[in-house]
């Protein structure tokens, strides 16, 4: 079967300007619309990889400060110990006050809870950040952790300045 011939009605030249105008207008405005889509586009991705980066840098900041006052409370811990073997192994002596080191060791130890409470302050899971979130969670079960830690220091500190001044 021969392919169906079409008739062509011919335009007018003003017509035909006319027509060439609207498709050319509709080609500007088509052009920007898909510029502008692209340029959000481009800009919400670097929003998002910018706060992305912003996040993992508060998070390494985070586990450096739990880093610090780990070692801060290992520390605090040993100085503990070795008073409390020299308070054990040593005759009792009279004293009017505690021993500076028991109480700058009792002030450490009141510092570092009170930095791993700022550090949880600081810790916020965020629902915009999910592939944090996991992260986020390990480093809170490893603050509650040192907070326990913490807290039975505190306790042996409290122990150690109430035998003290109840050998006085």
């Amino acid at each position: 079967m021969p392919p169906a011939q079409c008739k062509v009605a011919k335009m007018n030249e003003q017509a035909a300007v006319d027509l060439g105008a609207d498709i050319l207008g509709e080609g500007v405005i088509i052009s920007v619309a898909i510029a502008g889509l692209y340029l959000e586009y481009w800009r919400r991705s670097k929003n998002d990889t910018d706060k992305e980066t912003r996040a993992l840098d508060r998070l390494a900041r985070i586990e450096q400060q739990l880093s610090e006052v780990g070692i801060n409370l290992t520390n605090q811990s040993a100085k503990l110990t070795e008073l409390e073997r020299l308070i054990h192994h040593s005759p009792p002596a009279k004293q009017n006050s505690p021993a500076p080191s028991a109480v700058s060791n009792l002030k450490g130890i009141i510092k570092n809870a009170v930095q791993l409470s700022s550090v949880i302050e600081k810790v916020q899971p965020t629902a915009s950040a999910p592939i944090l979130q996991i992260d986020t969670n390990q480093l809170l079960v490893m603050i509650l952790f040192l907070s326990y830690t913490i807290r039975d220091q505190i306790d042996k500190g409290k122990e150690f300045v109430y035998r003290l001044k109840r050998s006085r």
